[in-house]
């Protein structure tokens, strides 16, 4: 018997063997018949599968009649087919445009689909960053995207941009969002100038070539960008860039463009009244030309009528306006960039290489940008399991002469804005310097430059050259197992020159000066990544464990100089006094993550992420930190089997996450500095002005969100909600301290930020037919910074000044309150009067606050046959700045609201503080502002409103048609009308662009001197693809 079973146990595994087979094919792609790379074969309801190599071939072994496979790749229509006795099965997928709008790059460059996701992500495709391009590409997301916001200052071109993602979470940190481009976290600080003046030298970001881009994504929340750690505090934004062709062969691209810009908005100056004071002209010297001290040399003169006076180069002339100085002074600049690429494929590998040669011009004549990108990229197949890609970039820009901001001597629009509404410019520019070498202006006030003389001998030139390159290496070692490996580098090689000429006293009191400063970065990131995934049941899981490491180094060498002892010669060894500084830095993180990825037939999913970081900037006890993230996501639509033509996407999301952050180097340290001295015999040291922490703990940032999309009628009508809040503490901050200490202020761990909003994003096409078709978008974010506490006894921290207003950070307040003196009142709020007419000095109050009450855009697309419309509207409602720049028109007499009460004199609106009477003594219109303004130092009356509606670009594109390419070598082409920050429809502050403050730091757009002017740009720009 027991032989009997032995025999049917024996034939019946014999009979199930000979049932079993292997079944092999290749797998295309339907439209273009290439190869597809790493679909998944899987046999439906088991774990057995299997990946196409580079030829998209496959073979499975132990397959039966009876089995499905089932085809799947991101972005493709999965297809099941039954084995029934096949051998050999081909497979062309088809692409599926809907799926593949929800494919998108998350942390660490994983390609995820949208709907499997638990947090906020936003993904921008290359035509909306590469035809109405800007110098810096994240210009180009302004209005975009829900909870980004980026401003763009008026401080000439390649010039920096403020970005914030969801607000500012730390309160003396820079708070911009990590960019990383293929995978490599890259440099991004904010630049521009200060209170006193300087040059903004722009920032990394405007390196990123719109050309070389094929994708962007924006990961909001901590629990999108946990993987990142410390560097994605702030949320991160993924740039990815070209990497080759899709189809076999050689392609060809030429992308060229060419702008113009000019001048758009600048200040309302008045025409009727010219240089003086109290209504009169100018004393004349002995030397025939009027005395121009002040208050003289102010526009508060008598009214211009064309009466004969003596100008302020002592000869006779008429009395009367010369219209805007702005038009006559800038001029249109330019912008031209040519691009070709090269870029092909085939069954062993892709490669691309771009050329990209930029010009540009701002409206200062001699303010110019030459910049070259060269980017090589390339993808090997070197066996069935294994590949390498490899991407390096290589640019080199000048810029010359970038413009001087605030309060600079050299600051041109600063001159123009205060120069006498009498003057002449062509007298300016011919009039520069005198037969000593001395410069010609119209006042006696050293701080000022005429502008011309500033022009023609205020210089400065910026030279870079930027090196990227990333190597990264894949290997498949099963069909559900694979390691991946890539180290990249970012390294950067500055040379900053500039000087100014001998006879300015604004310039080291007419002795001349020069300054030239030199370093160099590197930022080295490396990291591996092993990835298994497997099927239990309906259950899906990915698993990652990964491990990376992060070198951050840089070192400059300064010098400057000033009494040149020979004119025209800019080299250090031609200046009497010289002085050099010198200095390193160095930081480096390693970390330890994993991630893991679990879904349940296709409706529920679960992400998580653990990650370590190890910083050498923080003291040994307190230099390993954890956090985490958990995301879940839940098509519930899917799950309640209620998906139709009308309601065809249901989803709710949510997220929690706990990220650290670490601080710059040395702030745990005592150092000390050894001083340059020219005439003590002995060596002189110093402290910092900053006492170091020996306790220093990570920063520590907590936050969650919660979310919802929604799809109508397939897709036609997308709405997506998004609640998030945020609690930060431990922030790392330098707090003041007692001077009897030695010291100015103390590092340490202190106060809380709260950060809190809702985003809400509607994508829709409300018409759409064979040949016309009309795209609309719309997105609105809200988002509120608190302040909830600071160090114990600490009232406030300062964290930008202008004149006698600051940017403050109080508890219980909103981050970024504005704070300065209002106008001294009564407890109904009323000012009180002198008995000359005059108010008074009061409180230091909160005037404002830099925090938007919301702000959006709203994107248009209109299509008709081979021609398309785009717009985008951005908007912002509420905020405030504070603008000396006009404060100073006003007191100068220039501004058109200066021309109240010339004549009549001004009634301050209040009450007599010694009657209680409303007031009705007239005050000299010019006494007052210099009272309010300079004296005083009232800010109340320069406080704005910075809402505003603005028409930000318009693109008009015409496709060339297939039928007029058929016999020729193109294969695509387009042409296309552009314009980009076109005009305001709504701006509260009148005559002063609310972006155009004077540093892209996070409480740049809080102050205003005397911006440049607002320009718009308009062009075309031609695409060919061969």
């Amino acid at each position: 018997m027991n032989k009997f079973f032995l025999i049917v146990m024996v034939l019946g595994f014999s009979i199930t063997s000979l049932a079993q087979k292997s079944v092999s094919g290749q797998v295309l792609e339907k439209e273009t018949n290439m190869p597809l790379i790493g679909v998944t074969i899987m046999v439906k309801n088991s774990t057995k599968g299997t990946t196409t190599d580079f030829d998209g071939n496959y073979q499975m072994n132990g397959i039966t009649d009876t089995d499905i496979l089932v085809f799947s790749y991101l972005g493709y229509k999965s297809e099941d087919v039954l084995v029934s006795g096949q051998t050999n099965i081909n497979v062309s997928l088809e692409a599926d445009a809907q799926e593949m709008d929800e494919v998108v790059i998350t942390a660490l460059n994983i390609q995820r689909d949208k709907e499997s996701l638990g947090y906020s992500v936003s993904q921008v495709s290359a035509e909306e960053v590469n035809v109405a391009k800007e110098n810096n590409v994240m210009n180009s997301l302004s209005g975009k995207v829900s909870g980004l916001q980026i401003t763009q200052a008026n401080t000439g071109v390649d010039g920096s941009s403020r970005i914030l993602l969801r607000g500012v979470t730390t309160i003396n940190g820079s708070n911009r969002p990590l960019v990383v481009v293929d995978g490599i976290p890259i440099s991004g600080d904010a630049g521009g100038g200060s209170q006193w003046g300087g040059v903004d030298r722009g920032d990394a970001l405007s390196d990123i070539n719109p050309d070389d881009v094929e994708s962007i994504s924006v990961l909001k929340g901590a629990g999108a960008a946990a993987a990142y750690g410390s560097l994605g505090m702030h949320g991160v934004i993924l740039v990815t860039t070209k990497s080759g062709g899709k189809k076999k062969g050689i392609g060809v691209s030429i992308n060229s463009s060419f702008t113009f810009t000019e001048v758009a908005l600048t200040p309302d100056l008045q025409n009727e009244y010219g240089t003086g004071a109290f209504g009169d002209f100018s004393p004349v010297g002995g030397d025939g030309r009027p005395i121009l001290d002040y208050p003289f040399s102010w526009s508060w003169g008598p009214k211009m009528e064309g009466q004969p006076y003596t100008n302020w180069l002592g000869k006779p002339d008429s009395f009367t306006s010369h219209g805007n100085p702005y038009d006559q002074f800038y001029q249109n600049g330019y912008s031209a960039s040519n691009s070709v690429a090269f870029e092909g494929q085939s069954e062993k590998g892709s490669f691309r290489i771009s050329i990209t040669d930029e010009n540009a011009r701002g409206i200062n004549a001699d303010n110019t940008l030459a910049k070259k990108t060269f980017n090589i990229r390339g993808k090997s197949y070197l066996t069935d399991n294994f590949s390498i890609d490899g991407k390096m970039t290589y640019l080199t820009s000048k810029v010359k002469n970038r413009p001087a901001l605030a309060e600079d001597g050299a600051n041109t629009a600063l001159q123009l804005s205060l120069m006498p509404r009498d003057i002449r410019l062509s007298d300016v520019r011919n009039n520069t310097v005198n037969a000593n070498g001395e410069e010609i202006k119209w006042n006696l006030d050293n701080t000022f430059n005429n502008p011309y003389w500033s022009q023609d001998n205020v210089k400065n030139s910026d030279e870079k050259d930027r090196f990227q390159g990333v190597i990264s290496a894949n290997w498949d070692v099963a069909h559900n197992f694979k390691v991946t490996g890539k180290t990249g580098m970012d390294y950067i090689i500055y040379d900053y020159t500039q000087y100014a000429a001998r006879g300015s006293q604004f310039q080291s009191n007419g002795l001349g000066n020069y300054g030239h400063d030199t370093g160099k970065s590197r930022v080295w990131n490396s990291d591996v990544l092993a990835t298994y995934n497997t099927n239990i049941s309906d259950v899906r899981m990915t698993l990652s464990l990964g491990s990376s490491y992060r070198n951050e180094y840089s070192s400059y060498v300064n010098i400057s100089g000033n009494d040149a002892k020979v004119p025209n010669l800019h080299r250090i060894s031609n200046y009497k006094n010289s002085y050099s500084s010198e200095g390193t830095s160095e930081k480096g993180v390693y970390s330890f993550y994993g991630l893991g990825q679990f879904s349940y037939r296709g409706f529920l999913y679960f992400d998580a992420t653990l990650r370590n970081d190890n910083s050498s900037a923080l003291p040994k006890e307190n230099n390993s930190y954890w956090y985490h993230s958990e995301n879940m996501s839940l098509l519930f639509s899917k799950l309640l089997g209620i998906e139709s033509s009308t309601f065809n996407k249901g989803k709710l999301r949510g997220s929690f996450a706990v990220v650290g952050n670490d601080t710059s180097p040395y702030r745990t340290q005592s150092v000390y500095n050894v001083d340059q001295t020219v005439t003590l015999p002995y060596t002189v040291g110093s402290i910092p002005s900053s006492l170091p922490s020996f306790d220093l703990r990570p920063e520590s940032s907590e936050s969650w969100e919660v979310g919802a999309e929604l799809g109508f009628f397939n897709n036609r009508l997308q709405l997506d909600f998004t609640y998030y809040e945020t609690k930060t503490k431990d922030q790392i901050m330098a707090v003041p301290i007692s001077g009897s200490t030695g010291y100015e202020s103390t590092v340490i761990n202190a106060g809380v930020i709260a950060n809190k909003g809702y985003e809400f994003q509607l994508n829709a096409i409300p018409l759409e037919f064979d040949y016309f078709s009309w795209d609309l978008g719309f997105n609105f974010t809200k988002s509120n910074s608190k302040v909830e506490s600071l160090n114990d006894g600490l009232e406030s921290i300062t964290l930008n000044t202008l004149q006698a207003v600051s940017v403050e950070a109080r508890p219980g307040e909103e981050f970024g309150s504005i704070y300065g003196y209002d106008f001294l009142r009564d407890n109904f709020g009323r000012k009180l009067i002198t008995n000359d007419g005059f108010a008074q000095k009061g409180e230091r109050v909160k005037l404002g606050s830099i925090t938007p009450d919301w702000y959006g855009g709203i994107t248009n697309k209109f299509r008709y046959k081979n021609f398309s419309i785009s717009t985008l509207i951005t908007i912002q409602e509420g905020g405030e700045f504070y603008s000396y720049g006009r404060a100073y028109r006003m007191f100068f007499g220039t501004d058109a609201r200066s021309l109240e009460g010339r004549e009549t004199g001004i009634i301050v609106d209040g009450i007599n503080e010694n009657t209680g009477f409303v007031n009705a003594a007239p005050a000299p219109a010019m006494l007052t502002h210099y009272s309010d303004i300079f004296t005083n130092e009232v800010a109340t009356n320069q406080i704005l409103d910075a809402s505003n509606v603005k028409f930000k670009e318009l693109i008009l594109t015409y496709d060339l048609p297939s039928s007029l390419l058929r016999n020729s070598f193109i294969q695509s082409g387009s042409i296309s009308a552009i314009g980009r920050n076109l005009f305001y429809f709504y701006n509260a502050a009148g005559d002063i662009d609310p972006e155009a403050g004077y540093s892209s730091g996070p409480t740049g757009t809080a102050l205003e001197h005397s911006s440049l002017p607002s320009t718009r740009s308009y062009g075309l720009n031609l695409k060919i693809n061969f």
